[in-house]
């Protein structure tokens, strides 16, 4: 019966297909399309909506955390590979599956999935993903450390009283060296926290790896901030013969820093003793493309706890910093000078006067720049109703939704966190300036705006939550920047995967008609993948992400980048959770829909990087640092008995295979050719060995296998985009 009956329908389908008239083929289509004109899309899909009252616009920023962690993951595992490539010595033939960046690679894969990254899967399932990125990290790390390490001490075999010195260092930074990546969201770093340094007993050792390989006009450097034990004066000295960190007031060759009082994160997972961790900060640098440098940090002379630099300490003029009676100015020392109100800590103008970086200040300029901090409350569906339109769809993973249409920001006010709701922190490279913003019974979030000697951006971190919902309502928190001297009309650019800047327009799509903007806020929400830019003819401002956002122009001289969501109400598409992170997470499933959260809300932290330059120059500006965000430096921690000297001259009594020495300083780049200013390096990596066969068409040994490499150059600008 089940023959008959597929051979019936299979005899229907002929007939059908025959009554159909002949298909054209694909060379007549050709010859009749040869000489049509097909329109060219230029613009992308963004902000999508499946309903009036229903932008995809939310997901761009959902699940903050996980998106920082993901750029952390990926910008390690492309530095791992460089190292990998180019200092791995062993003659083994590369496999992947077998190789230790597999399981970080696979699970990099995996959160590319359009609800993992997107951050619109469920709470189970994001914290599933956390895990395996987090196993692939420490899966990949001591294979990383072993090629520092062999970098550091190239032949372990002992054969003269060079060795000897050696070998106890290399010996205790074997058993001590750690990555410490030093996530904002958590202030973990044993290696530097467990040195002791109480009675000189022991050093620290900071190695910086730089994956970037890019040429500029000035040389990179960085600033390093790792947390110490103890207060006191610590010296930072470059370990290399021939190169100076700094200079104290004696002529030394270190760098004396106060360990700086940093007030500890009320972070999601750890506790701090005393809630008080010390910090020493350093600028490394110039830091050796796809090389490496050593630091090493010692404690000079202990202080006792109200001796120690912190936010209580004089504010005096210097190189960097004049002071006035209403005005309080710093500059980076590269032509940007950031000015504050002495009284209420908000920064009010920027001033770039020179041409220092990649060519983006050639002009002056003078804007008038303020920051503010707000949320706009989600549509919630138990609570707002409004007639006549879709009243059920609700602010969730997937979809942003202001309670209101037009709903205008709803501006935090500064908060007293201790006896000030600001307070003016110099350090040693420079000042900080800390804001608080919430309500004097609860101050949830923190900003910090740094100016710092060699950095040619301001820096604005910001640690946010928990989101209060006491109120029985979700907050979707915003950053917003005030620049009311530029002109933008409705005008503003963001990147599209960090490659091509789009132009975005106010109410408007370059391909369409639209005739109706049912939401004027959330449908003009655009993914910020790295910067965000206003320009004008006369003025330039960005602003450079640290990880996915969503961002807009919603009044003209305006910027905003949302940084966190809370929505207490699930919308409906798919995900079956409301958008409400806790750092207990759920309780398990089954039954569906009886899940309850534990514990309080989580808290994110991240920084955003403010650039100023001449008209219409935004996108220089964003290119010339970006990349440089996403490769930052690999910092490695490590501590050895103070006694421990070294030296990195070799013994030329030796035979050159059996010689050895202490390489502090390393990298490949010594004596190859530089790329172009406009050019610089996207991935480096082996994808796989194959061994050559030898003449009797056997395997030959795996020293004499071949790689295949993937090498991807990138070209720094976009057409238009810069005029050298």
């Amino acid at each position: 019966m089940r023959k008959y009956q597929q051979t019936k329908q299979a005899a229907a389908v002929e007939k059908w297909q025959q009554t159909q008239p002949a298909e054209t083929s694909d060379a007549e289509t050709s010859r009749q399309t040869a000489t049509s004109l097909w329109t060219t899309k230029v613009d992308d899909f963004f902000p999508y909506s499946d309903r009036p009252h229903g932008f995809w616009s939310g997901f761009y920023t959902s699940r903050s955390a996980f998106k920082r962690f993901e750029r952390v993951a990926s910008g390690f595992l492309q530095a791992a590979r460089q190292l990998d490539l180019l200092f791995d010595t062993k003659e083994s033939v590369y496999d992947a599956e077998s190789h230790p960046f597999y399981e970080l690679e696979d699970a990099l894969g995996v959160v590319q999935h359009h609800d993992s990254i997107t951050g619109t899967g469920k709470e189970h399932v994001a914290r599933d993903y956390s895990r395996r990125v987090q196993a692939g990290i420490d899966k990949a790390t001591p294979h990383v450390l072993s090629i520092i390490l062999n970098q550091m001490f190239p032949n372990r075999t002992l054969k003269s009283a060079i060795d000897l010195q050696n070998s106890g260092l290399q010996e205790r930074l074997e058993e001590t060296l750690q990555y410490c990546p030093l996530l904002l969201n958590e202030s973990i770093c044993e290696a530097a926290t467990n040195t002791v340094f109480e009675g000189g007993k022991e050093n620290m050792y900071v190695v910086v790896y730089n994956p970037l390989y890019q040429q500029s006009l000035q040389p990179r450097t960085w600033v390093v901030r790792v947390p110490v034990s103890m207060p006191g004066i610590y010296s930072v000295e470059r370990v290399d013969d021939d190169i100076i960190l700094s200079r104290d007031q004696t002529g030394n060759n270190k760098q004396l820093v106060h360990a700086r009082v940093v007030n500890a994160r009320n972070d999601n997972y750890t506790t701090h003793e005393n809630n008080t961790i010390w910090q020493v900060e350093f600028l490394a640098g110039p830091l050796l493309p796809l090389g490496a440098v050593t630091y090493r940090v010692a404690l000079q002379q202990p202080l006792g706890e109200t001796e120690s630099l912190n936010e209580d300490d004089e504010i005096l003029p210097n190189n960097f910093i004049e002071i006035s009676e209403s005005t309080l100015s710093v500059s980076n020392g590269l032509g940007m000078i950031a000015s504050f109100d002495r009284s209420t800590g908000e920064m009010d103008r920027v001033l770039s006067q020179t041409k220092i970086f990649g060519g983006a200040y050639s002009d002056e300029v003078d804007l008038r720049l303020e920051l503010q901090w707000g949320y706009y409350t989600p549509f919630n569906s138990e609570h707002d109703t409004i007639p006549g339109d879709d009243y059920g769809q609700s602010s969730g993973a997937y979809v942003f939704r202001p309670s209101m249409p037009n709903q205008p920001l709803n501006v935090l006010p500064t908060c007293k966190s201790g006896k000030d709701s600001t307070r003016f922190v110099p350090t040693p490279l420079g000042l900080e300036v800390h804001t608080f913003y919430g309500h004097d019974d609860e101050c949830w979030v923190h900003q910090i705006v740094r100016v710092t000697q060699d950095q040619p951006w301001i820096e604005v971190e910001y640690t946010v939550g928990p989101v209060p919902i006491k109120d029985g309502r979700g907050k979707e928190v915003v950053s917003r920047f005030l620049t009311p001297d530029i002109a933008n009309n409705g005008v503003f650019f963001t990147d599209s995967n960090a490659r091509a800047f789009l132009k975005r327009q106010r109410d408007y799509r370059p391909s369409w008609n639209l005739t109706t903007v049912h939401e004027p806020i959330a449908g003009n929400y655009y993914p910020v993948t790295a910067a965000i830019f206003l320009q004008d003819e006369n003025t330039s401002f960005a602003v450079l992400t640290d990880r996915a956002r969503g961002g807009s122009s919603i009044v003209d001289g305006t910027l905003e980048v949302k940084v966190q969501r809370r929505t207490l109400v699930d919308d409906r598409h798919g995900v079956g959770e409301p958008l409400n992170e806790t750092v207990g997470g759920m309780t398990p499933y089954p039954p569906f829909g009886d899940a309850t959260r534990m514990g309080r809300g989580v808290i994110v932290s991240g920084v955003h990087r403010l650039m100023v330059g001449g008209g219409n120059t935004g996108a220089q500006l964003a290119r010339s640092a970006m990349d440089g965000i996403f490769a930052q430096p690999l910092i490695f921690v490590g501590s050895a008995p103070s006694d421990l000297n070294h030296t990195n001259v070799t013994d030329t009594t030796l035979e050159d295979e059996e010689a050895t020495t202490f390489q502090p300083s390393f990298t490949v780049l010594s004596d190859t050719p530089k790329l172009p200013p406009n050019i610089f390096l996207v991935t480096l990596m082996r994808l796989y060995d194959f061994q050559k066969p030898n003449s009797n068409n056997q395997s030959s040994s795996a020293s004499g296998s071949q790689s295949l490499l993937l090498i991807r150059l990138g070209h720094q600008y976009n057409v238009g985009e810069d005029n050298d």
